[in-house]
C-alpha cells in the first residue's frame, strides 16, 4: 500500500525500523492507529525518513474523520420487514418483536432498576413520586449501561432501517417507570414540541421499548394513527401539567379521550422485550397504570437521521451539557453523536470516557426560565374539554 494512499483502521501499512542490534528489519513494524505515537520501545532509533512518515500518519489523522475504536455494535435479531417499515412511515408507528436479544433486554432491565433506586441528576424535575412515577433523561451521559446501549446495541441500526438517511445520529434516551399502582396519566401529546429542534423536521424517529407485559390497564400507550401528518403544533403537557412546558403559541391538543370514537386509536398490547417505532409528530399518551401487580418499565431512545436544526424555543427540553450550537445549526458534536455508519473522533468523549453530569451554569439558566413562568399563569386558558 502506498504511504500517500487514505488510512484505513485495519490497514496493513508497516513502516521500516532498526533493532536494537542496529539490524534493518525488513518485514516492517504495523503502524497501530489507535496508539500511534511512536515505535515500541525495543526500537531505539528512527531515520528521519521515519520521523516524516509518522508526522504525516498522525496529521492525517488528525485532520480526517477516522472512525474511533468501539467495541462491535451488535446486530438486531431480525431486520424490520418492508411492511413494518411501511406501517412507520404511513401509520407513524409500528410494533416489533424481536428484535433485541435477551443479553441486551436483561442488561437494560438491570440498568433500568439501578437507575429507578438511584436516580440521575435529571430525575427530580420528570419523577413524581406522590405518584410513584420515575422519569430521567440523558441517561447515557451519567450512565455507562445506557451509554454502551447508545453505542453497542442494535438500536441505531433499527433506528436507520425505520429512517434511512446517510447517517444516525443520537438525540438523547429517557425512562418512564409506573409500577402497578401508579394511577399517573401521560396526557395526549406529540414530542417534537418538547424538543429545541425546529418542529417540522421529519427526520426523528423513537424506540420505546417495554422490558414488561404492557396492556391498556398497566399504561399501554395510545396513538392516533395518521396524525405524524397533520398540520398543528400542540402545546407540550406534561403528566404533571408543568407550567413552563405548556407556556408555548402552540395549540392544546384536542380533547381525546371525551371524544375517542371521532379517531382511529392504536392501543397495542406488548410482550416483555417488544418495541414501538414511532415518529416525533404523532400524537400520544397513556393513562395510568391500574393493575396491582403489573410494573411497567419502559425505555425510550430517540435517534435522527442527517441533519436537524437548532432551534432554541422557549418551553422545551433544556439542554444541559455544554454543546456550543446556535440557532440554526445543525444537532452534532458530543450530545448529538453520530452512531452509524460510524462514530467520529471529534464526538467520542463520553463513549471512551467517565459520566458526565449536567453543567452548573446551564442548570442555573434553565432553572431561573422556569422561576420566570407563574405556576398558574392567568394568561394561559385551560384546556380544551369538548
Amino acid at each position: 500500500m502506498a504511504i500517500f494512499a487514505p488510512l484505513a483502521a485495519d490497514s496493513d501499512l508497516r513502516i521500516p525500523c532498526r533493532h536494537e542490534s542496529g539490524r534493518r528489519d525488513t518485514k516492517g513494524l504495523p503502524i497501530d492507529y489507535a496508539n500511534l505515537r511512536g515505535p515500541p520501545a525495543e526500537y531505539l532509533e528512527m531515520t528521519s525518513e521515519i520521523r516524516q512518515i509518522f508526522a504525516f500518519v498522525r496529521m492525517r489523522i488528525a485532520a480526517s474523520a477516522h472512525p474511533a475504536y468501539n467495541p462491535p455494535m451488535k446486530k438486531p435479531q431480525r431486520d424490520l420487514t418492508q411492511s413494518e417499515r411501511e406501517s412507520f412511515h404511513e401509520r407513524g408507528v409500528v410494533i416489533a418483536s424481536g428484535l433485541f436479544s435477551q443479553d441486551c433486554l436483561d442488561h437494560l432491565a438491570s440498568d433500568i432498576d439501578q437507575v429507578v433506586q438511584e436516580p440521575g441528576p435529571m430525575a427530580g424535575p420528570i419523577s413524581v413520586p406522590e405518584e410513584k412515577f420515575s422519569g430521567d433523561l440523558f441517561l447515557w451521559k451519567t450512565n455507562d449501561g445506557f451509554r454502551d446501549w447508545i453505542f453497542n446495541s442494535p438500536a441505531a441500526q433499527i433506528a436507520h432501517q425505520a429512517l434511512g438517511g446517510r447517517s444516525i445520529r443520537h438525540f438523547y434516551d429517557q425512562l418512564f417507570v409506573k409500577p402497578a399502582g401508579c394511577h399517573l396519566p401521560t396526557p395526549w401529546h406529540q414530542d417534537i414540541t418538547f424538543w429545541p429542534v425546529d418542529v417540522e423536521s421529519r427526520n426523528f424517529c423513537s424506540i420505546w421499548i417495554t422490558l414488561d407485559p404492557v396492556t391498556s390497564a398497566s399504561s399501554g400507550l395510545e396513538f392516533i394513527i395518521g396524525s405524524h401528518r397533520w398540520p398543528e403544533r400542540f402545546k407540550a403537557i406534561t403528566p404533571h401539567d408543568d407550567p413552563y412546558m405548556r407556556d408555548s403559541p402552540f395549540t392544546w391538543p384536542p380533547a381525546i379521550d371525551e371524544n375517542r370514537e371521532a379517531y382511529e386509536i392504536y392501543s397495542p398490547e406488548l410482550g416483555a422485550g417488544d418495541c414501538l417505532i414511532f415518529d416525533a409528530h404523532i400524537l400520544h399518551g397513556s393513562s395510568g397504570n391500574h393493575t396491582t401487580d403489573q410494573p411497567r418499565r419502559a425505555f425510550s431512545s430517540r435517534w435522527f437521521r442527517d441533519e436537524v436544526l437548532y432551534d432554541p424555543r422557549h418551553a422545551t427540553m433544556p439542554l444541559l451539557w455544554t454543546h456550543g450550537l446556535e440557532r440554526g445549526d445543525p444537532l452534532r458534536g458530543d450530545l448529538f453523536p453520530q452512531v452509524l455508519p460510524r462514530t467520529l473522533d471529534g464526538e467520542c468523549a463520553r463513549q471512551h470516557g467517565p459520566a458526565e453530569g449536567p453543567d452548573e451554569d446551564l442548570l442555573r439558566t434553565f432553572l431561573e426560565a422556569v422561576a420566570s413562568v407563574p405556576q398558574f399563569p392567568e394568561s394561559l386558558p385551560a384546556p380544551p374539554t369538548d
